[in-house]
């Protein structure tokens, strides 16, 4: 076992979710990854516990109707070349930062960034920071978002909030430049506001 991260989801409470790093045997992985069921969209935030993402590859290759945002954060680093593979192949949809998409583009390489992107089944959405967002959907050409926040640099939580804002958008039915103009919205708001807690207007 090693260090990992757990996002326990806690519906209807207060505080939606728990973020915790701790050891987690194999035994454990097996019945974390073997509890996510088969509908619905899944977010995979990544792992930094080599056995929870196999035990997740495992079971997302007996799915049939779920489909896969895959969005590794941090976690991405410690992925190895053809573990990187099996899960963009697997997705639905890849979310990535600049950073790790330079990451990905020399573990890939010869692969374009824009190939990489395009491997999970709809294609991928790239995070630009102060730049906005491009959007690699299959069969159509890129599209840049531009940022609304106009605020420069890196600022802590629009990521996470983009993130949410794009998949809030694809659940409510928005095609994805409707769903990423929404997420840049949201995104916006962190961006422009102090602190790491904030309170997002209606949009």
């Amino acid at each position: 076992s090693g260090l990992t991260d757990l996002l326990i989801y806690l519906p209807g409470g207060m505080i939606p979710a728990i973020y915790m790093a701790g050891h987690v045997s194999d035994e454990e992985a097996l019945k974390l990854s073997m509890s996510v069921l088969d509908n619905g969209i899944i977010l995979l935030s990544g792992s930094r516990h080599a056995t929870v993402r196999q035990a997740m590859l495992h079971r997302l290759a007996n799915m049939k109707r779920a489909e896969l945002i895959f969005a590794p954060s941090y976690a991405l680093y410690e992925y190895g070349d053809e573990e990187i593979r099996a899960f963009l192949l697997r997705a639905d949809i890849a979310v990535l930062n600049e950073d790790e998409a330079d990451y990905l583009a020399r573990k890939l390489a010869p692969l374009r960034l824009d190939k990489i992107l395009r491997l999970p089944r709809m294609g991928g959405v790239l995070t630009l920071g102060d730049r906005g967002a491009e959007l690699y959907q299959q069969a159509t050409p890129k599209l840049h978002i531009p940022s609304v926040s106009g605020v420069k640099g890196d600022t802590i939580g629009a990521g996470d909030a983009f993130l949410c804002g794009f998949l809030h958008g694809l659940l409510r039915g928005d095609d994805w430049l409707q769903a990423g103009t929404f997420a840049c919205a949201i995104a916006g708001q962190v961006a422009a506001k102090q602190g790491v807690r904030v309170l997002i207007d209606p949009i």
